[in-house]
Order: C-alpha cells, then sequence, then structure tokens
C-alpha cells in the first residue's frame, strides 16, 4: 500500500503568512507525519515540502488497513493543533490534510547516483498522487483496489 499526503491550501497560505510561520508549518506538519507513521507500522518516504510519499504495508502486516486509519485520524487531529498554534486559524483560508492511498506492485529504493534519495515509484504511487489531488479536506480517498479490501470493516 502506498499513499500521498497534503496540506490542504499550503500555497494559499504560504501567500499569506510570513516565511517564518510558513516554514513552521510544514516542519510540524512532516515530523507529526514522521511520529505517526512509526506509531502506525509505516514509512515516510520521500518529503515534498508541503506533502509526503509513504508506505502502509512494507512489512505485509495483517492489520495494514487499521494502521493507515490510525495514521490518517492521528495526522488530521495532529494538523489541526498545529494550525492552532500558529494562530492560522485567524487567515479564514480552509485547510487541513488531505490523503489517496493504492495498493499494487512499486519498486522501493534508492533513486539517483549522487544524490539519492529513498522513495517508490510505479503506477499505483501515480494513482496514489491523483487521488490525494481529488480529496476534500481532512478526507482520505482510496483506490479500488484498497476499498475492496477494506470494506467489510465499514
Amino acid at each position: 500500500m502506498v499513499g500521498f499526503a497534503d496540506i490542504v491550501s499550503s500555497s494559499a497560505i504560504s501567500n499569506i503568512v510570513p516565511l517564518i510561520i510558513d516554514w513552521e508549518l510544514k516542519e510540524k506538519f512532516l515530523e507529526a507525519a514522521t511520529k505517526r507513521a512509526i506509531q502506525s507500522d509505516m514509512v515516510v518516504l520521500t518529503h515534498l515540502g508541503d506533502g509526503f510519499l509513504f508506505l502502509a504495508n512494507y512489512n505485509e502486516s495483517s492489520q495494514w488497513y487499521y494502521n493507515i486509519i490510525s495514521f490518517y485520524e492521528g495526522l488530521v487531529s495532529d494538523f489541526k493543533q498545529i494550525v492552532q498554534e500558529l494562530n492560522l486559524h485567524t487567515i479564514k483560508i480552509e485547510t487541513g490534510v488531505k490523503f489517496g492511498v493504492s495498493g499494487g506492485p512499486v519498486i522501493v529504493g534508492f533513486l539517483g547516483k549522487s544524490q539519492s534519495y529513498f522513495t517508490a515509484i510505479g503506477p499505483d504511487v501515480n494513482l496514489a498522487a491523483r487521488l490525494c489531488a481529488l480529496a476534500n479536506v481532512n478526507q482520505i480517498v482510496f483506490s479500488s483496489r484498497v476499498w475492496h479490501s477494506i470494506k467489510p470493516l465499514f
């Protein structure tokens, strides 16, 4: 399982707040994401500034779907707290976190020779990015393969 998470309205916020506040928002968000990923037995891969790529089932856990939901709920809660701490609720821009999750074969490893970074590539990475772009504020969008796997839980 691979997914993307992104800050909603990140560019709009960046255009209004001081640069240092924008930096703190993104730093705190990525720190919270990394912490929640560890707690949820997941891995945050490539950081994108206002979002990231993650792996949800790298160790083939039978509880991967609970890990994704726990990660999602925890990060949404963390982000709300970060917005409050930085007084971003006063700027009247709707923000939150959006997620896209897909499942299928991907290649995971170091990409690049001189400046390598750990990432995943493949059609399901692209699908997860597109699903993330479709998500609304504090919403998670699953591919059909993922949805059919977790649908019995709902």
